[in-house]
């Protein structure tokens, strides 16, 4: 699974592989802070705020690689806990499986909230599909997509595919610059807004320019030149909180 997190206490946001989702008195996940190259435990709703906003976002729910574990599989563990005075309602754990077996990872985690990497025996993950797609995580990645890309320029929008369940909302869209570079399909994943705006009947279908804009870790498109975002654009964009793309055609060299 990966996910969007608000560091609350810094006030800003990072992106993160999540190793477990711990269910006891609240929901909590174990994730990665890159700024502090520590696992953390945080919080899925903020209970503070009365409508409920989240400290978790979901980008990619993808669990195939984790256990599912609970009644007389976390006896261990709490045997564990007794043992070492540790308090903490543990009623069901879903994520790896390395992750859980070490206990005395856990019981820092649960304790401190927050545990450096260096010197812990925990296997650090990447994406699964980093192999297969580009994935723009800053402006400087964005950047260099729009410099390949020709910033858009003389291409046409040839699909959009929408899919969305209860964890996902994804937008697959392929874009046609064979004149500069080639066809390309960009993944915006834990899609947050879009606005379709077709080209009229007297109005060419490419387009002149376009740009990607990082902020927050989410990523805004428009096909359009923009300073910043603008949800309130006239024409086409698209908001989500990842973006990656790929080649579906060879590039154009």
């Amino acid at each position: 699974m990966y996910v969007r997190v608000y560091d609350l206490k810094n006030n800003r946001y990072y992106k993160s592989i999540v190793y477990g989702i711990v269910d006891g008195y609240i929901k909590q996940f174990i994730v990665l802070n890159p700024f502090l190259n520590a696992f953390e435990l945080v919080d899925y709703i903020d209970k503070r705020n009365k409508e409920c906003n989240t400290f978790i976002n979901m980008i990619n729910p993808d669990k195939s690689e984790w256990v599912s574990l609970k009644n007389a599989y976390l006896l261990k563990y709490k045997k564990y806990c007794k043992e070492k005075n540790v308090k903490f309602s543990l009623e069901a754990f879903n994520g790896y499986e390395d992750i859980y077996n070490n206990f005395e990872f856990m019981e820092k985690l649960i304790r401190d909230k927050l545990v450096p990497v260096e010197n812990l025996n925990v296997e650090l993950r990447n994406l699964d599909d980093e192999n297969e797609w580009h994935y723009i995580r800053t402006q400087d990645d964005a950047n260099e997509f729009l410099k390949l890309f020709a910033n858009f320029h003389d291409s046409t929008l040839e699909s959009l595919n929408y899919t969305e369940d209860n964890n996902t909302r994804k937008l697959n869209v392929i874009f046609n610059n064979t004149c500069w570079y080639g066809i390309v399909e960009l993944c915006f994943e834990g899609l947050i807004a879009m606005n379709l705006r077709p080209a009229g009947d007297n109005c060419f279908r490419y387009l002149y320019s376009g740009c990607l804009i990082v902020k927050d870790e989410c990523v805004f498109w428009a096909d359009e030149y923009l300073e910043d975002e603008d949800l309130n654009y006239e024409y086409n964009f698209i908001k989500a909180f990842n973006v990656k793309w790929k080649d579906i055609e060879g590039t154009k060299q």
